[in-house]
């Protein structure tokens, strides 16, 4: 992505709750948009709390990749992956 000029940050969120809420915000401030990425559905996850973090604090885009409102399917875990559009690939695709 850094060669297409698009500049990202990873933040590691090992914790749903308690969320840090003083690291979403920082990032919320120092950047234009945040993107949440989770290898699950994106209903009351990760993007979620995020979303709720950014609602009551700073309100910015955010955009949430993961498993749409759809039931899971069985497999192995690389071809879920790119079933669900979760590989980096995919998810480098969406932002260029």
């Amino acid at each position: 992505m850094k060669e297409k000029g698009i500049n990202i940050r990873v933040v590691d969120v090992h914790t749903i709750k308690p969320i840090d809420k003083d690291m979403i915000i920082k990032c919320a401030k120092e950047t234009k948009k945040l993107v949440s990425i989770e290898d699950h559905s994106v209903i009351g996850g990760l993007g979620s709390a995020i979303s709720e973090v950014l609602t009551d604090e700073y309100p910015i885009k955010l955009e949430r990749i993961g498993m749409q409102d759809v039931f899971g399917k069985s497999g192995k875990a690389e071809e879920l992956m790119e079933y669900f559009g979760l590989t980096s690939n995919v998810i480098v695709e969406k932002f260029l």
